[in-house]
């Protein structure tokens, strides 16, 4: 059995996403994009990913992966953000990604690209409240004039 085949029989998923869904193989997460999912957007993930890595938050360490149309991370355990929501409530969860916003964007020499027209459709199409988009879109705003 070939390292790829292994890989699609014994993966297990632990989680989805709108384009993408992540599994748990040999002790770490693997994003599987779906299909027809553009290369050069994975790479501006990986790549954007690893300049947020310089930050030391606790977020996950994406490496080249060895299988077409993936990346491969570090496993962190816990809940995610959106099962963060029902636990903590929408202020804490905003505080925290205002915080982890503020510090990605104190750090000198960061190669990021400007993600106001993104971050704004993501939180769009978001599956939380319209109270919540709103929230979020405020405190976005918010950040975006402090670091601007």
């Amino acid at each position: 059995m070939s390292m790829y085949e292994a890989f699609i029989n014994e993966r297990i998923e632990i989680g989805e996403g709108m384009v993408a869904k992540v599994y748990l193989w040999n002790g770490y997460a693997y994003k599987c994009f779906n299909e027809g999912y553009p290369k050069e957007w994975i790479d501006y993930e990986y790549t954007q990913q690893n300049e947020v890595c310089k930050c030391e938050l606790p977020i996950p360490r994406y490496y080249e992966s060895e299988f077409p149309n993936t990346i491969k991370m570090d496993l962190i355990s816990g809940i995610s953000m959106f099962e963060r929501f029902d636990v903590a409530g929408k202020d804490a969860v905003m505080t925290d990604f205002m915080t982890w916003f503020k510090k990605i964007h104190e750090v000198k020499g960061l190669v990021l690209h400007s993600v106001s027209k993104y971050l704004c459709k993501q939180i769009d199409v978001a599956p939380v409240t319209g109270e919540q988009k709103l929230y979020a879109k405020e405190c976005y705003m918010a950040v975006e004039k402090e670091v601007s």
